[in-house]
């Protein structure tokens, strides 16, 4: 995935022509709105090896669970961005006694939240500085019964700085990518882009975050450190101002 986003963002760099998705033109007034729907992601949580899991867990994402992206531009090659994902996943099994009633399920809800300053320095190349925080509850039932453990993470809150742009394939479509580090995250975007109108566009992108060592706070058991990282497809429309 690094490769991959890292060679869209060469590509990005020596082409010439200024185009789609995301925003490029940062004009006081122009802005953009993109909402994705990222059915079946995968949300892994390794647990070095602690816990009732020692090998950790791959639990599938809900058809709902959705991504939003606010772009507003400020004048002078300069725009706020916004993005909230709250992706939730479906009930995972992870035991397998013989008494259907004594198994139990788990699922996860996270929360990654994004403020970022653009910067544009080419046609179709952005840099960005800004903030990202995530966090994740996991919770835990016996098969049809009411949540016995319900574990909120700490909440990890860490400045951010990072690269966007686009690349314009022809007349309507582009790829289009995004790659950011924090201190102990990633969180990376690439798609393709299609023109429906001059203020509209669909889109496909596969977005990729990952957290390390988020920590579960446990007075009795003790806490625990989770790797949790989010991946996957998207369909997206993004809106044009």
């Amino acid at each position: 995935m690094k490769k991959i986003l890292l060679s869209l963002i060469a590509l990005m760099v020596f082409s010439s022509i200024a185009m789609a998705s995301p925003l490029m033109d940062y004009s006081q007034g122009k802005g953009s709105f993109d909402i994705s729907v990222r059915p079946n992601m995968d949300v892994d949580l390794d647990f070095n090896g602690q816990v009732f899991l020692p090998n950790g867990e791959r639990l599938d994402g809900k058809s709902s669970n959705l991504d939003y992206n606010l772009t507003l531009g400020l004048g002078k090659d300069l725009a706020v961005q916004f993005r909230l994902f709250e992706p939730a996943t479906k009930s995972h099994r992870v035991t397998s006694f013989p008494n259907p009633a004594n198994n139990l399920y788990d699922s996860d809800k996270s929360s990654y939240k994004e403020f970022n300053i653009l910067h544009k320095i080419s046609n179709n190349v952005s840099a960005f500085v800004g903030y990202i925080e995530g966090q994740s509850t996991r919770t835990r039932v016996w098969t049809n019964s009411a949540p016995f453990s319900v574990r909120p993470s700490e909440t990890i809150k860490q400045a951010q700085i990072g690269l966007l742009g686009s690349a314009k394939l022809s007349k309507e479509l582009a790829l289009y990518g995004s790659y950011a580090v924090a201190s102990g995250i990633i969180n990376a975007e690439a798609g393709l882009s299609h023109k429906l109108s001059p203020n509209t566009e669909l889109s496909v992108s596969y977005r990729y975050i990952s957290f390390s060592s988020l920590n579960f706070p446990d007075s009795i058991n003790g806490d625990t450190k989770v790797n949790l990282t989010t991946k996957g497809i998207g369909y997206g429309i993004t809106c044009k101002l």
